[in-house]
């Protein structure tokens, strides 16, 4: 249902009563105007969590099509992030408004600026997601084709080196198809096949960061500069803590390895997307000061008049001088995995601090499993079976 709202929101005119209706309330009241369509980060996690609604189905071609919808949905975004920057530049310019100059003069936005860059992957090119490609990896590996796996591992090892887990998929790729593996991996393969009697487990835990409002002052040339601004408000460490995963029967105890932080992808997104959210504030305030301008004008003969006016404006600006919070809050704030050769019992007992799971896996024909463990908070912890 998600999906086909996004659908007729993107393939709506170009130009439409509703959207001109909405843009033009937006502009003269709140960014929460305008229906909520989502932003590029969840549009491609839309596509993401698909695949694994397909995986728990048993259906790895329909997770394999949606995981490749979320690689065209990271190219979609680059090409329409770009067009966006261009119409809201060129709004800007007819405005006279020189937001470059507006973010370099303001000390909050620069304050801001950089605690988002801190909290960024600035490696994550074009929306680029790493828990897209490692889903898209398993997929292929469910089906024996180690060459399309290889290609993922690669592209998600570019997006963060330090992962030893993905180090040794990739180098176990590498070998299976007898190419080279590269001269900066200095982990060995696996000794065990990724493609059959295996259990891939997924970790999600933790919650995305949410947005806060702050009002941030950006110095443009308009009566009040006072803008809300949409801020991401991270939430606390505990997505970091691993899972213990262990095997009783084969002796096995190992722990998850971070594969996606949320934080970062998200930060990167949000960094990237600051300039045009910036440039829409600043077009918006303008828009709003527009008629505060025009009003004082219009009442300065009269003293009462015009005080009655300019109280009345400065309370429509208040009351209407809000962020738009809205935002995809269920996304876990990390994604971790492990894996292990499947337990000739098929029991995998999870542990994170004092709770555990104990999870008997069905024999099946080439013993390919994929657990999915939830833990938003520090007391939950879900288990899921998706093949």
């Amino acid at each position: 249902r998600a999906e086909k709202i996004i659908y007729d929101y993107e393939h709506r005119a170009r130009i439409s009563a509703r959207d001109g209706v909405s843009e033009t309330a937006a502009f003269l009241t709140t960014p929460n105007a305008l229906p909520y369509k989502g932003n590029y980060y969840e549009k491609i996690l839309l596509n993401a969590f698909k695949g694994l609604d397909y995986m728990a189905l048993g259906d790895m071609s329909g997770a394999r099509v949606e995981l490749r919808r979320a690689y065209e949905r990271q190219k979609e975004a680059e090409r329409h992030y770009a067009e966006d920057i261009r119409k809201a530049g060129k709004q800007a310019s007819v405005k006279r408004l020189d937001v470059r100059q507006a973010i370099e003069n303001s000390a909050d936005l620069r304050e801001t600026m950089k605690n988002i860059a801190a909290a960024a992957n600035q490696k994550l090119a074009n929306f680029a997601n790493p828990f897209v490609s490692y889903l898209s990896a398993i997929c292929y590996l469910s089906d024996g084709d180690y060459n399309e796996a290889l290609v993922d591992f690669k592209r998600l090892r570019k997006m963060d080196p330090s992962i030893k887990l993905v180090e040794r998929d990739l180098a176990t790729c590498a070998r299976k198809i007898g190419g080279a593996i590269p001269k900066d991996i200095k982990s060995t393969p696996f000794d065990y096949p990724l493609d059959k009697n295996i259990v891939y487990v997924i970790f999600a835990s933790g919650l995305s960061p949410a947005l806060k409002e702050r009002k941030i002052q950006i110095p443009l040339p308009i009566l009040y500069t006072g803008v809300a601004f949409p801020v991401p408000e991270f939430q606390n460490s505990e997505s970091n803590t691993p899972l213990s995963v262990n095997s009783p029967a084969a002796g096995l105890n190992i722990k998850t390895e971070r594969i996606a932080d949320m934080n970062a992808v998200f930060g990167e997104a949000y960094r990237k997307a600051l300039p045009l959210t910036i440039t829409r504030m600043a077009l918006s305030a303008a828009a709003r000061d527009a008629g505060t301008v025009a009003l004082a004008v219009t009442t300065r003969k009269d003293p009462l008049v015009a005080l009655g006016a300019t109280l009345a404006a400065s309370a429509y600006k208040y009351a209407f001088n809000r962020a738009d919070l809205r935002s995809w809050q269920m996304v876990p704030g990390m994604f971790q995995a492990a894996q292990l050769p499947f337990p000739p019992d098929g029991v995998v007992v999870v542990r994170r601090g004092s709770l555990s799971k104990t999870i008997r896996l069905p024999h099946s024909k080439n013993n390919f499993h994929v657990l999915y463990v939830l833990a938003p908070s520090a007391n939950v912890l879900e288990c899921k079976i998706l093949r």
